[in-house]
């Protein structure tokens, strides 16, 4: 959904995938299927894309759930005899 959502914001600023080819140096072939509903693109495709539409993307960490609390069992040793 990002990347296609991304896609449409490239679409809608009248930007040509043509040109952020050339400012990011990845094919416009690959960017058409970046850009897609199938796109899996590395993290340094996705801020070279970012970064030649003059975005930056943050990532921070939410709040951590509580770890729940596990019971330890301690098996007892068996004698032998």
């Amino acid at each position: 959904m990002f990347l296609v959502a991304l896609r449409n914001v490239i679409e809608a600023q009248g930007i040509k995938i043509s040109n952020i080819a050339g400012k990011t140096q990845l094919n416009s072939e690959n960017l058409y299927k970046v850009l897609s509903e199938k796109g899996n693109p590395n993290w340094k495709s996705i801020h070279k894309i970012l970064n030649a539409m003059g975005y930056s993307l943050t990532l921070t960490a939410g709040r951590l759930a509580k770890p729940k609390r596990t019971r330890r069992v301690h098996k007892r040793p068996v004698s032998a005899n």
